[in-house]
């Protein structure tokens, strides 16, 4: 079982983001009947009894309240713990406006088969100085601006609205504008740059943690202007070169593309230098 979901993790992945979204209606079906084991939404949940917090919306809290609360500096030890092992996985398996931006970008290259696509990795400055302006913002003017853009909260938070009162809010306005936005632009902008839950996890990753990493002396690729593995990443990264995190959320689509190719790219927590050979860095090097 182990090896199969390895070989197909793009089909695991989309079953647990499918899951994902129809939990965000069930379990608040499930109160309406009575069922507690599992209350809240992604901003913060008690799951059978135990809190979890978004981290974002923690730092934000802590920062509004200009003290430390020792209840809520717990509630985030579970997402912490997985960030540093795992990285932003959630991010890829778990947040549904992840999936719904993937799905929406799937639609655009349909619509725009002869779109041109441009895999790089950008610096990692432009993945946290949005997010710190956001943080800044609520800071200075005592307002929760993250609360407003974390889309998993809002998203979950509307469909509990949507179970229990039988409407949605103005919010999801906004929701609706940024994956407007995304389809038009196709940068995946959000997710790579503005979203300040992602970016906060990225901040707990560690040379420890899961990462993707590139074997040159197994690619079979034939030299081309753009290779399978940058194809299939949704956030147009280049896992054949260095600088892929912090944007990187380890969903797998590359190494999915790899496995005809000489399954070059895996998914492990060694630090990759320590296991590459001069000869596979130098050929690493010269085919990028």
């Amino acid at each position: 079982m182990k090896s199969w979901i390895l070989r197909n993790l793009t089909i695991t992945r989309r079953i647990a983001q499918l899951t994902i979204l129809a939990m965000m209606f069930i379990i608040p079906y499930l109160n309406v009947k009575g069922f507690t084991g599992v209350i809240g939404t992604f901003y913060s949940m008690e799951m059978m009894g135990i809190p979890i917090v978004d981290p974002a919306l923690c730092i934000q809290t802590l920062a509004l309240m200009r003290e430390l609360y020792v209840p809520l500096l717990l509630a985030v030890i579970i997402p912490l713990l997985a960030a540093l092992a795992l990285g932003r996985i959630f991010c890829s398996w778990a947040c549904p406006f992840n999936t719904l931006a993937e799905y929406a970008q799937m639609l655009r290259l349909k619509l725009s088969p002869n779109k041109r696509i441009q895999a790089h990795n950008p610096a990692q400055i432009g993945h946290y100085l949005a997010t710190l302006c956001l943080f800044m913002l609520a800071l200075v003017f005592t307002f929760p601006v993250i609360t407003f853009l974390s889309m998993p909260g809002l998203l979950t938070s509307q469909a509990a609205d949507l179970v229990f009162l039988g409407s949605l809010g103005l919010e999801l306005g906004l929701f609706l504008i940024i994956i407007l936005a995304e389809v038009v632009i196709g940068s995946r902008f959000w997710c790579k740059y503005a979203c300040p839950v992602g970016a906060t996890l990225s901040v707990f990753r560690t040379g420890a943690s899961l990462k993707v990493t590139f074997d040159a002396s197994k690619c079979t690729c034939q030299k081309t202007e753009i290779y399978d593995c940058q194809k299939a990443c949704p956030l147009s990264l280049n896992p054949r070169k260095k600088g892929i995190y912090p944007y990187c959320y380890n969903c797998g689509a590359c190494i999915d593309a790899c496995q005809r190719n000489g399954r070059a790219l895996s998914l492990v927590f060694i630090h990759q230098k320590e296991h590459v050979k001069p000869l596979q860095r130098k050929m690493e090097e010269v085919n990028g």
